[in-house]
């Protein structure tokens, strides 16, 4: 199943989703027309557990670094493709400050889980998968019966179909909680690293969830 599009117009530009696009393309782009210092950007902004757990302090940035790095075109279409879809409501009841907080905060701290079960792993992480969980997950929390236009497979046909938000996220998420526990009961080297999108994930509804009942009981935001 493709998403395509959603049915769920925005109030206002999504700036910051749109930046975050462009950096992301932009960085991939780089590194794939200068393939020397792509190997020397993997190495030193990819989130490697074992050196950065052996200094957190001065590795600390690579929390966020990882995420501007894909692992392939399609890796990386994937991911902006959800984003894109995704991104723009989130940013729209978040406003564009809480919402580059937002996607940061599930990048970083979605790591977690991942560095807990990596801890002497020198395999590089990289993608912005654990930050677009969160939104993907927000975006179910907040607009549940939306259409999600997505592209179905029938034997050679490959027909639109509109799906609620709520059942296609619903599938998603399953796969991503399966391919976690998977990924703790028979670890791989390389692959997709899961637990950072779990992490993502309870990220985001805790995020959401509290940004939500602020707004809901008037609380003044920044």
């Amino acid at each position: 199943m493709i998403p395509i599009k959603d049915e769920n117009p925005t109030r206002s530009f999504p700036f910051v989703n749109t930046l975050l696009i462009i950096a992301n393309i932009g960085v991939f782009l780089y590194q794939v027309f200068n393939p020397e210092m792509g190997e020397y950007i993997l190495k030193k902004f990819s989130m490697i557990p074992m050196v950065f757990l052996s200094d957190p302090i001065n590795e600390g940035y690579r929390l966020i670094s990882y995420s501007f790095l894909h692992g392939g075109w399609l890796h990386l279409i994937g991911n902006m493709l959800f984003l894109y879809i995704f991104g723009d409501n989130v940013e729209d009841v978040f406003g564009h400050f809480w919402y580059l907080i937002f996607y940061l905060l599930t990048a970083s701290l979605g790591l977690v889980p991942q560095l807990i079960f990596s801890v002497f792993s020198d395999i590089p992480i990289v993608g912005a998968s654990g930050a677009i969980s969160g939104v993907i997950l927000s975006y179910m929390l907040m607009f549940p019966l939306r259409n999600i236009v997505t592209l179905m497979f029938f034997g050679f046909f490959i027909v639109p179909v509109k799906i609620p938000a709520i059942f296609y996220i619903a599938i998603w998420i399953i796969s991503q909680i399966s391919g976690s526990f998977m990924s703790i009961i028979a670890p791989m080297q390389g692959g997709v690293a899961y637990l950072v999108h779990l992490g993502g994930l309870i990220i985001g509804f805790i995020f959401t969830k509290v940004f939500l009942y602020s707004k809901s009981q008037g609380y003044k935001r920044i």
